[in-house]
């Protein structure tokens, strides 16, 4: 064990001096939250803002405006109307790229029919590639509804209970966490994981291909250390790596998202609330229980890639196809409605992507969430004795 704390330290001075390693293990993970965050709740606040003050124009073709939807739209404020279009296809679509937010057409006698009872026909014309616009439609439709029913039941002196009889009050369970957290944790997870591939990565090439490139390999291996307090040591520093990584960028993300809920007060406070409460103490060391067996894992895995290589860039070329395999399973946290269970649990990454999600959402079942863990543990076993096996061999460690 001696031995080994001596390789381990002399390693982690290699790999110190390297400014690559240095700025994937540690600027990396320190810088990207900050901006992330950053830009996460000043787009929010400027899209919040921009979607309250916008006045949509709002086109009328043919006749004059109804003057009961004319009322309506002055109960509703932020319109500005354009009257007397033509109704022509090709002008209209000129119309909404250009000037128009939307385009009403009303038949000429729209509240004749209404006067007599008829079902009133509206055409909209719209572009449904902008959320905000089309959910301000939206809402005017539905007012529209509310209102025209309105009028009538008041016309026909019916008492709108009648076509009523059940009255459904919605309550919606989820907290405010749970429903933020299945949206930024399907995100933060996803650079948890990389950042914790990447902090192993360059570690391991260069205390692999990198010393068999440069001939200091073979003075290792000829010291009084044995092979196994060798392989420990480097083990130990690529480890480490990956695991400052992951802990600076969740260390990052809880410092941005408290920076950020006091700088931009203007935001919804449940919002702020929510951030908050995503990275307490017990959650950030649930994360970090998660990713302890996960950079084990990476370090075994990505030394043993590196020590079949020849030379760095041998090593690179090896280790990008295993960033896809790691990159595929850990972005299935974006996808709604998938959430871990005992099966699942036991897929490497897809469970930790999931474990992590539903921890920073708060919905955490620990059933599930051991079995992770021990599943982990155990696929970072096995990378150990696979890796060693590997480094016990003469014709990986020495250059061909």
């Amino acid at each position: 064990m001696k031995n080994s704390l001596v390789i381990f330290r002399k390693e982690l001075k290699d790999v110190l001096r390297d400014r690559r390693t240095v700025y994937a293990m540690i600027l990396a993970p320190v810088l990207i939250y900050p901006i992330l965050i950053t830009a996460f709740t000043q787009i929010m606040r400027v899209q919040s803002e921009k979607a309250q003050e916008k006045v949509l124009v709002l086109g009328i073709v043919g006749q004059a405006l109804p003057p009961s939807f004319e009322r309506l739209l002055e109960q509703q404020g932020r319109y500005q109307l354009i009257e007397g279009l033509e109704e022509d296809s090709a002008s209209m679509a000129s119309m909404l790229n250009d000037s128009l937010d939307a385009i009403f057409s009303f038949p000429h006698d729209f509240d004749q029919q209404l006067e007599r009872l008829d079902q009133g026909s509206v055409t909209l014309y719209y572009r449904g590639t902008d959320d905000d616009i089309r959910g301000r439609l939206e809402g005017l439709s539905a007012s529209m509804q509310q209102y025209y029913s309105a009028v009538r039941m008041e016309q026909m002196n019916i008492n709108p209970d009648l076509i009523q009889p059940v009255r459904i009050e919605r309550i919606d369970m989820s907290s405010s966490r749970e429903k933020l957290g299945q949206t930024l944790g399907a995100i933060f997870p996803y650079f948890f994981i990389i950042f914790c591939f990447l902090g192993c990565m360059y570690p391991a090439i260069d205390l692999g291909a990198g010393e068999k490139e440069r001939g200091t390999m073979e003075t290792l291996l000829s010291s009084p250390a044995s092979r196994l307090d060798i392989f420990l040591g480097k083990l130990g520093v690529v480890f480490v790596g990956g695991m400052t990584s992951a802990v600076l960028a969740i260390g990052s993300l809880a410092l941005s998202i408290k920076f950020n809920t006091q700088s931009f007060g203007d935001l919804p406070e449940e919002f702020s609330q929510s951030l908050s409460s995503m990275l307490q103490f017990d959650t950030i060391l649930l994360l970090i229980l998660l990713l302890l067996p996960v950079a084990v894992f990476f370090a075994s895995a990505l030394l043993t890639l590196s020590i079949t290589a020849q030379s760095f860039k041998e090593a690179q070329s090896l280790i990008s196809p295993a960033m896809i395999l790691v990159l595929l399973p850990s972005m299935v946290g974006f996808v709604p409605g998938i959430h871990l269970n005992n099966t699942n649990a036991l897929i490497p990454i897809f469970n930790v992507s999931l474990a992590a999600k539903e921890v920073l959402a708060g919905t955490l079942q620990m059933g599930p969430f051991i079995i992770t863990v021990l599943s982990l543990l155990a696929l970072a076993g096995l990378g150990i004795v696979i890796s060693l096996r590997f480094f016990k061999s003469e014709r990986n460690v020495l250059p061909t």
